[in-house]
């Protein structure tokens, strides 16, 4: 089944996509970042003789202590905006995602939805165009 889509449709398939690999490639970059700054540390305490993390003692349900190492935090700016952007944009396409599929049982069932539904299928190309992307 060949699907009608026209512009607009394929560039909202192509901007979802497009956005999605500059995410995972925004935090891949943070990621690698992180990770080097991490490593740089380490090896400046093992030079300095000093030990990287503090010690950290648990007691697990099963009685055996374990050694854990607690490193401190610090946020970032590039980080909290990467983490909130994983957040927000996926909840962003529920939310359209729910809006087309009120427009689509909303002029599906013969109920009124502004501006028309001939407007919606003009706009869109046809209801493959609107629910797709």
């Amino acid at each position: 089944m060949a699907m009608n889509l026209n512009s607009l449709s394929w560039g909202l398939i192509y901007g979802q996509v497009g956005l999605l690999a500059a995410m995972a490639v925004l935090t891949s970059l943070f990621t690698a970042y992180r990770n080097r700054v991490f490593t740089n540390v380490n090896r400046a305490c093992k030079r300095d003789s000093k030990e990287f993390g503090s010690s950290l003692l648990f007691h697990s349900p099963d009685s055996v202590p374990r050694q854990f190492k607690q490193y401190g935090y610090r946020s970032s700016l590039a980080g909290t905006l990467i983490i909130y952007s994983w957040v927000v944009l996926p909840l962003a396409g529920y939310l359209v995602m729910i809006w087309g599929c009120w427009i689509s049982y909303s002029i599906s069932d013969g109920l009124w939805f502004p501006p028309s539904a001939q407007y919606w299928e003009e706009t869109f190309g046809s209801w493959d165009g609107l629910m797709l992307p």
